[in-house]
């Protein structure tokens, strides 16, 4: 029973060290970018026709992703390192997104999350600027 909570005492502190790491990181990257919002986040597309219920929708839900209430979004931060996301995650979460930015995916199999351009943030968005509109009457 000893060596049970032994083992149980080293996850939570493991856990707990992880999770001040990454805490730390976005502390960090909110001093070197300062606290942006949306607007600062949407002219990063300012190139590009992206409508603006895609750019709330991904602003939102990655900012759900983070422990910081303020996380500063960028088009160039990479899924995978900063908000954790695999496509195995966000193919979890696309659901949600999809319904937020209004937004189908396909049933014919001409999309699949392979299509990110890349796998930024600037990829997703791209990526979900590029789906059919939802049919507002279903």
């Amino acid at each position: 029973m000893t060596s049970l909570a032994i083992a149980l005492g080293i996850l939570v502190v493991a856990f707990l060290a992880g999770n001040a790491a990454l805490a730390a990181r976005e502390r960090r990257l909110i001093r070197q970018r300062g606290r942006q919002g949306f607007r600062a986040f949407a002219a990063q597309f300012s190139d590009s026709a992206v409508p603006e219920e895609v750019l709330v929708a991904v602003h939102d839900y990655l900012r759900g992703r983070v422990f910081a209430k303020d996380f500063p979004v960028s088009a160039t931060d990479r899924l995978d390192g900063i908000y954790g996301l695999d496509q195995e995650e966000l193919g979890y979460d696309l659901p949600k997104v999809l319904v937020a930015c209004r937004r189908t995916w396909p049933e014919d199999g001409a999309y699949s999350l392979d299509r990110l351009s890349s796998s930024t943030v600037r990829g997703f968005v791209e990526l979900l600027a590029g789906l059919p509109e939802r049919d507002s009457r279903k």
